[in-house]
């Protein structure tokens, strides 16, 4: 079967319950790795504790019961990134009861066989992630909207989903800072304050500067930060990147977790990766949480509270 990436974020436990097997496929890496976060979610509410991953490895029965079972439960979900080969007959022959497999596969063609193979077959679940369309934006905006109770004026609304980002990371950090900014009903004056300007991989460029010197943390940033959304956005990336070091047992691990659409930036992600550890994250995660507040109450200010942070993550890191 297959279902659009927008109604598992919505409503993730109905569209996955049922299944064991799923596919995801796709160019837009950020939405993949929200899906995959919701499938993992939710299974590990259900007893599935363990996770392995495995990197170009073949998904066939006689591999996967070689698996060894986990210390802390015998139920397990296995990720498989890009395998070679998918043995489609014999897994959903095996009808396995202990594990949820997931295959993350972004360098699939919409024509290949295997995922012909997921869509015809009702045992098999199989999602699409691109970038985000005008109508996908709609749903995940209002579903949010009314979750945390908070409302966007008519033009507001709009106005939001016209000129928000396609790329699912981001417009996720625009919904959340929205959210998180506190009024019940929000205007078109606000949300053009609020929303971001900035580019993705700039931003990320900006992030990774930690790794490089003051003055181009300081140039970076006036370049880059015009509003106090790209603040929050500075913010939710450098959540994100520390996330998957804080997840990630080693480098190895780290780099199957991180984005391979960041390839320019993977050597400094693993220069980072080497130099933390478990102090400097509790420091690090302290510091987010103080310019968070920082910038709630002066909003004004967001430019040189976000340069102090960053300016302290390098003095943190390195």
């Amino acid at each position: 079967m297959i279902v659009s990436p927008e109604k598992i974020i919505l409503g993730s436990e109905y569209h996955i319950k049922n299944f064991a097997v799923f596919l995801i496929t796709g160019s837009e890496e950020t939405l993949c790795k929200k899906i995959e976060e919701e499938i993992i979610n939710y299974f590990q509410k259900e007893g599935f504790v363990e996770i392995k991953r495995f990197n170009a490895t073949d998904v066939k029965p006689d591999n996967i019961n070689k698996i060894d079972i986990g210390l802390f439960s015998q139920k397990n979900i296995l990720i498989y990134e890009n395998p070679k080969e998918i043995d489609v007959t014999g897994i959903i022959d095996a009808n396995y009861k202990d594990k949820i497999i997931i295959i993350n596969h972004k360098k699939l063609k919409n024509t290949a066989k295997l995922k012909r193979d997921f869509v015809v077959n009702k045992k098999l679940l199989s999602v699409s992630c691109y970038k985000l369309s005008k109508e996908s934006k709609r749903l995940c905006l209002e579903n949010i909207l009314k979750k945390y109770k908070t409302s966007l004026e008519k033009d507001a609304f709009w106005y939001l989903l016209e000129n928000s980002s396609d790329s699912y990371s981001i417009f996720e950090s625009e919904i959340i800072k929205i959210i998180n900014y506190g009024d019940k009903k929000i205007g078109l004056k606000e949300i053009s304050v609020l929303l971001s300007k900035a580019e993705n991989n700039d931003v990320d460029k900006l992030f990774f500067n930690i790794l490089g010197s003051s003055k181009g943390i300081f140039i970076l940033s006036q370049k880059n930060i015009y509003s106090l959304s790209d603040c929050y956005i500075i913010l939710e990336r450098a959540k994100f990147f520390f996330s998957i070091i804080s997840k990630s047992k080693d480098l190895s691990e780290a780099e199957n977790n991180f984005p391979r659409y960041l390839f320019k930036e993977k050597s400094n992600f693993f220069l980072l990766f080497q130099k933390i550890n478990k102090k400097k994250l509790i420091t690090v995660y302290a510091l987010i949480k103080k310019t968070e507040f920082l910038l709630r109450k002066s909003s004004n200010m967001y430019l040189p509270i976000t340069q102090r942070f960053l300016s302290n993550l390098k003095k943190t890191v390195n």
